[in-house]
Order: C-alpha cells, then structure tokens, then sequence
C-alpha cells in the first residue's frame, strides 16, 4: 500500500506505470533506454477515495488531470528508471 496520509492509503496495482525514453543527456544510454517514467492514477474511479476527496484532487489538481479523470505524474530527472520510479512514486504520495 502507499501511504497518502494516515487514512488513506492506495493499493499500489491502482496505479500505472508507462516507460518512455527521456531527452536530455544521457551518454552512452541516451535515446536507448527507456528512463523517463509516467505515473497515471485514475481519480474518478478509484475506490480508495470517498467522492469529497476525489472532488478535491479535481480541483486542486486540475493541470495534472486529463480529460477521463486519470492523474499524470512523469518523473524524469534521475538518469535510471528504478530512481524515477521512486522519485513518481514519492511525488504522487
């Protein structure tokens, strides 16, 4: 589970995870390997949130939700996937 706050935790298959190669420099890996991580929660339809909290994250959130409801978080300042992972991870809790 990842702990949002002490009453709400989310199941972690709840969320997903696309792999996409980042820009920037990179050596030897650069356009080679898939770094850049993008994190996708769909806030409308998850059941570990009550409606008043899914209104909230809407609204506080508005720039980082797509049109069906799916919040996007993309990590892409460390240089390996498994710290970018991490880095999302953290961001969205």
């Amino acid at each position: 589970m990842i702990r949002i706050t002490p009453d709400i935790s989310i199941d972690p298959n709840l969320i997903s995870m696309d792999f996409v190669r980042a820009s920037g420099p990179g050596g030897q890996n650069v356009n080679k390997v898939n770094t850049r991580v993008q994190l996708r929660f769909d806030v409308l339809q998850s059941p570990s949130l009550n409606q008043w909290q899914r209104e909230t994250l809407v609204n506080k959130l508005r720039n980082r939700i797509d049109k069906e409801g799916r919040l996007l978080i993309d990590a892409h300042s460390h240089r390996t996937q498994i710290d970018n992972r991490h880095d999302a991870v953290d961001r969205f809790a």
